[in-house]
């Protein structure tokens, strides 16, 4: 943490605010939860190496601008980090897929999401903002109904 430290130090002067932890940071390794992407990174040897490249917002960028598209990747994210198989059963309730194959639509190699409706992933959204005001709620011993939203 050398940045909090640096921070700290400059901040002498202004002894009325304070630098607090966040839990704000990007769980790229909720996509080794998935099972298509750890198994293209367990097949990889080093002597065949290989380029791969997955466009994480597919179509999401003609319906919702870019800003939008990243808070739902991440939102997703980081409901696989708290819990996974809640979070499959989120998306699962709304795409019928196959909870194995979780994302990777079986149809087409290249696609990650199902396609569904922007009213849909609205509804996604909400359940996953809920999946993660309450696990925050829990581990803070709060009831979800005092945090603002």
């Amino acid at each position: 943490c050398g940045l909090i430290d640096c921070l700290d130090a400059n901040m002498l002067d202004f002894f009325n605010l304070s630098i607090t932890k966040s839990d704000f940071y990007f769980p790229l390794y909720a996509w080794l939860k998935v099972g298509a992407f750890a198994d293209k990174i367990t097949q990889a040897t080093d002597k065949e190496q290989k380029f791969i490249s997955f466009n994480f917002y597919e179509d999401w960028l003609k319906t919702i601008d870019c800003v939008s598209a990243f808070w739902r990747l991440l939102l997703i994210l980081h409901c696989f980090r708290v819990s996974l198989d809640d979070a499959r059963s989120i998306l699962q309730k709304q795409n019928n897929h196959n909870p194995t194959t979780i994302m990777m639509v079986e149809e087409d190699e290249d696609k990650i999401w199902p396609n569904l409706t922007e009213q849909e992933w609205k509804e996604i959204e909400k359940k996953m903002e809920d999946l993660l005001l309450s696990d925050y709620a829990r581990r803070n011993n709060i009831k979800v109904e005092e945090i603002d939203r």
